[in-house]
């Protein structure tokens, strides 16, 4: 209740909305309400902070601090100021003035009218503080400073678009160019891909030319080789039979010859023991008793003999007699059968 009526109360009296202070007078209206509202006994106001601060919009912790009689930055360290809140209004008025009457300037300009008012050069970073009047003050000079840089900007935009341009038909120059360029390269490597495709192409074709060649040589070789080995096996088996054939012919040409021999041995023998029977017959009494010479007997014809079985006779002659002829077996593998 006693808030309410300390609240009605200020605004009675003042007669203007809160929107219109600034932080330090709303938060000087609702100190002035908290000391009118009175104290309770345990010693804490009857108009609480945390109410004043939320019903004047100003800060919890700003209205703590004025309440416990921390004033505000600008007066707490208005002796280590470069300028004087005086030299700073004075400052704040002459930029208004002279930005009214449209000169451009800078924020040099402002830093060496600072440091005429203030009687010292002042740091170059002055003008970049953060005091309100200062904001202001640099506030107009950014102003005035940026009508007065919109030409130039316009131009520089101009000669930035100008060269943009310039620069944006270049980049399409040789963007064209590389993009020839790399379709160049592409063919040439296309046509290289081609062309070592085509190499390799033949190479291989060479190389299985080459390999069924010298696979055909060597089944020809081996053919050769087989046939002439066939060949050899049917002249050592056919020599083989031959040799066979000729030596059992030899062996029945010997055991003929051997016979025929026999034969003649034995038909000499008969007829010589008829000559020594007709010998032994002429000696008797009665032929001894015929007058005149003995008659000569007609010589007996001789036999037939075959040259061949002769010649056989002579060759054999110092050869040891033979057995009778026998059946020699004949292996059929030597006769290819």
């Amino acid at each position: 209740m006693a808030r309410s009526k300390a609240l009605l109360k200020i605004l009675k009296q003042k007669g203007s909305p809160l929107s219109s202070l600034d932080d330090e007078k709303r938060a000087e209206e609702a100190l002035a309400a908290i000391l009118e509202s009175g104290l309770r006994r345990n010693g804490y106001p009857v108009y609480s902070l945390r109410h004043a601060a939320r019903d004047f919009k100003v800060t919890y912790q700003k209205l703590t601090r004025r309440y416990n009689g921390i004033p505000e930055k600008k007066k707490s360290h208005a002796d280590q100021q470069t300028l004087s809140p005086p030299q700073e209004e004075i400052l704040v008025k002459w930029v208004k003035a002279v930005g009214e009457r449209g000169v451009p300037w800078t924020r040099d300009v402002l830093l060496e009218k600072a440091s005429l008012i203030a009687g010292k050069p002042l740091s170059l970073s002055w003008p970049y503080l953060t005091s309100e009047e200062n904001i202001l003050a640099t506030s107009e000079a950014d102003f005035r400073t940026q009508l007065v840089k919109a030409d130039e900007e316009r131009v520089q935009n101009l000669k930035d678009a100008e060269k943009a341009a310039r620069k944006a038909v270049e980049d399409a120059q040789k963007a064209a160019e590389r993009e020839e360029k790399a379709r160049k390269a592409a063919e040439l490597k296309a046509q290289k891909d081609l062309e070592r495709a085509e190499q390799q192409r033949r190479s291989a074709a060479e190389k299985l030319a080459k390999a069924a060649a010298a696979k055909a040589e060597k089944q020809a070789l081996a053919a050769a080789a087989k046939a002439e080995k066939e060949a050899q096996a049917a002249a050592a088996k056919a020599e083989k039979v031959a040799r066979a054939a000729a030596a059992k012919a030899e062996k029945q040409a010997l055991a003929a010859t051997a016979k025929l021999a026999k034969q003649d041995v034995n038909a000499r023998g008969s007829k010589q023991k008829q000559k020594e029977v007709a010998d032994e017959g002429n000696n008797t009494p009665e032929s001894t008793s015929h007058d005149g010479p003995p008659k000569k007997r007609p010589r007996p014809r001789p036999a037939f003999r075959d040259i061949t079985s002769q010649q056989n006779l002579t060759s054999t002659s110092q050869t040891p007699p033979t057995p009778p002829e026998k059946d020699i077996p004949i292996d059929p593998e030597l006769l290819g059968m």
